[in-house]
């Protein structure tokens, strides 16, 4: 209780439960703003804070999720707090069959265990800044027909991309130095590209029905006889020079196109209508794509891409 006391018109304070009410509105000003452990909602994402100082959040369990894309930003605002986004949570999305579509930014690090576990993502690019990518992460990804390591990840984690019935093209970055297991029962996987100089440590990679005895390897130039005389690697039926494909920046900032063997990764902003022509006039692809990365099948050859209201030639071998 506060208590204001008048003696002979003057006024004396209990000093004490002065002490008491300024500490008691820290601490609740304190706990407005989040603790680790705390939960909030930012542009329909859940996220977890995981630090205060400083203040940083992972995504956390979406279980509501319905959406067909996610955008992870490299950070989010709550109670007038700026977080960084320096994670997906384990068992963020896990067995959302409707996402099709993830855009993650520049600040994540780690990719934890069961993120995306089958759900329907059909194209992923993982930034640089990623460090690590946790066990059945992609498990059961049956829509997944491309993949692209950035090259901060040094570990890919059990069963990561297991079981990935439509998973054709996989591109590995420069950092990997350690990959278990992650790659097995991919019976469409005939493309793969590493790009660590020293070929990383394996333990059951590209097993199972994955074909690697009629797959292709490319790796960095000087590097091929070491993976050919290197355990898992030296199995794969072509093992050859890695020829870096074009990558086109557009004038609309954040447009991308990415070549690949047999197929096109389009990466948008924002919503836009992406066509396709043939170098003879043809139009062979004509859909409106969310924002994010998407892969499109083509056979080899040169093609005119229309993004919005910009176009590009690009070879797709």
């Amino acid at each position: 209780m506060f208590l204001t006391l008048f003696f002979n018109n003057k006024i004396f304070y209990d000093y004490e439960t002065i002490t008491y009410s300024f500490v008691s509105c820290f601490v609740c000003n304190r706990y407005a703003q989040g603790a680790v452990g705390d939960t909030f909602t930012a542009g329909g994402i859940e996220y977890k804070i995981t630090s205060e100082t400083p203040a940083e959040v992972e995504v956390g369990e979406n279980a509501g999720f319905a959406g067909t894309s996610v955008d992870i930003p490299a950070s989010v605002v709550n109670s007038s707090i700026t977080y960084a986004v320096t994670a997906v949570g384990g068992y963020a999305f896990q067995n959302k069959s409707s996402l099709t579509t993830v855009t993650l930014s520049e600040g994540v690090k780690v990719i934890s265990s069961h993120a995306f576990r089958n759900s329907g993502i059909t194209s992923i690019v993982i930034p640089n800044s990623v460090e690590a990518l946790g066990g059945f992460v992609f498990y059961g990804c049956n829509a997944l027909t491309s993949v692209e390591i950035g090259n901060g990840v040094t570990q890919i984690d059990v069963y990561a991309f297991n079981e990935c019935a439509n998973l054709k093209t996989v591109k590995i970055g420069t950092g990997l130095t350690t990959v278990n297991n992650a790659f097995t029962n991919c019976p469409l996987l005939d493309d793969v590209t590493c790009l660590a100089v020293t070929p990383p440590t394996t333990s059951g990679t590209f097993g199972g029905t994955t074909p690697k005895t009629t797959a292709t390897l490319s790796v960095p130039l000087g590097s091929v006889s070491t993976y050919q005389t290197t355990n898992v690697w030296k199995d794969f039926g072509t093992i050859q020079v890695y020829t870096p494909t074009s990558v086109h920046t557009l004038a609309e900032s954040g447009i991308a196109l990415r070549s690949g063997k047999n197929s096109l990764l389009v990466t948008v902003p924002s919503a836009a209508s992406v066509s396709v022509f043939s170098i003879i006039g043809s139009k062979v692809y004509d859909k409106a794509l969310p924002a994010g990365t998407h892969s499109i099948t083509l056979q080899q050859g040169v093609y005119i891409v229309k993004v919005g209201k910009v176009q590009e030639k690009i070879v797709v071998q």
